[in-house]
């Protein structure tokens, strides 16, 4: 994704790309929807804070193992929706919660809204 410099784009479609690393997102500084789905991404390094409009990531179907890779993403403030199913994190234990304890601002995790249950739940281990 290095030398991407599209600082008016709000949507950028790069699905099944075989992307292996996230770089130079930065420059697109207006963007709010990002789709990264079916590519090879195994960590989720070069997401920043530059991405202030940023409000859904689809990440579904890449190689992503550890829900710690999550908590690049809290410096999006306005991240809303992520999508991580089809991913080996996904079949992790408790991977819903242990997503929003990383992503307060989160309101949907792979198409489902969090419920009030699981964000009192998540308070209460914060």
């Amino acid at each position: 994704t290095d030398g991407i410099y599209l600082p008016n784009v709000k949507n950028l479609f790069l699905a099944a790309n075989v992307i292996k690393k996230i770089e130079g997102m930065s420059r697109c500084t207006s963007l709010t929807t990002l789709h990264l789905r079916d590519n090879q991404l195994e960590t989720l390094d070069g997401f920043t804070g530059d991405l202030k409009e940023l409000q859904y990531i689809n990440l579904r179907g890449n190689l992503l193992t550890s829900v710690k890779e999550s908590q690049k993403l809290k410096d999006l403030p306005f991240l809303r929706a992520l999508a991580l199913s089809e991913n080996p994190v996904a079949d992790e234990d408790d991977y819903r919660l242990e997503v929003l304890i990383a992503l307060r601002t989160l309101e949907r995790l792979d198409k489902d809204e969090y419920t009030d249950e699981e964000r009192h739940e998540a308070e209460e281990i914060y």
